[in-house]
């Protein structure tokens, strides 16, 4: 990743100098140990550092780790629900469709705010028309058992073959799950 001597030191400049998108690869680098001893503390350092000065990747992969909660090097657990969905809010508004997903998750799994299937709904389905692939899979499941619409196997099946297009595996495999025969006849 770092074709010269003293790459990684300029990222963390350019970062510390406000540089959000240096701070964001610097904090992937201490994530993934890349050019540098895994990190993760120094990770969320960085990640918070590129949020604040409006990187939406740092912001998703942050609210991500908050989300899931992460080990920090006090060997403590670390999950912040509220910081997340802010977060993923930011990265939404900075252009990721991942970041209306994840909103739409957490408002569907009731997750740190209250369960609200129509925001869930409305959220999921921003991220979809934006391209977020694993959205309409999320919308073939909602739609198929009715979480926060009507049931219409028409329309959740619309979204299924739609995420098979674009190369979904999860899609991709729930149709062949669903339409074996359609499988068999290819093979042939």
């Amino acid at each position: 990743m770092f074709g010269r001597e003293g790459s990684l030191w300029k990222l963390k400049r350019a970062a510390k100098s406000g540089d959000c998108e240096a701070a964001f690869e610097v904090g992937a680098c201490y994530l993934n140990g890349i050019g540098v001893d895994k990190d993760v503390d120094k990770a969320v350092e960085f990640f918070k550092m590129g949020a604040e000065n409006g990187s939406p990747g740092a912001a998703l992969t942050l609210g991500d780790m908050l989300e899931h909660g992460f080990v920090n090097k006090d060997n403590q657990r670390v999950a912040d629900f509220d910081s997340a969905f802010r977060l993923f809010k930011m990265a939404s508004e900075g252009g990721l469709a991942a970041g209306s997903y994840r909103m739409g998750l957490m408002y569907r799994d009731g997750k740190g705010i209250p369960q609200d299937m129509g925001a869930a709904l409305a959220l999921i389905t921003d991220a979809a028309g934006r391209g977020f692939d694993q959205a309409l899979v999320t919308l073939f499941y909602m739609y198929r058992d009715g979480c926060g619409t009507d049931r219409d196997m028409d329309k959740a099946m619309e979204f299924l073959r739609k995420a098979a297009e674009r190369g979904n595996e999860e899609a991709v495999s729930k149709l062949e799950d669903l339409f074996p025969e359609q499988n068999d006849s290819r093979e042939k």
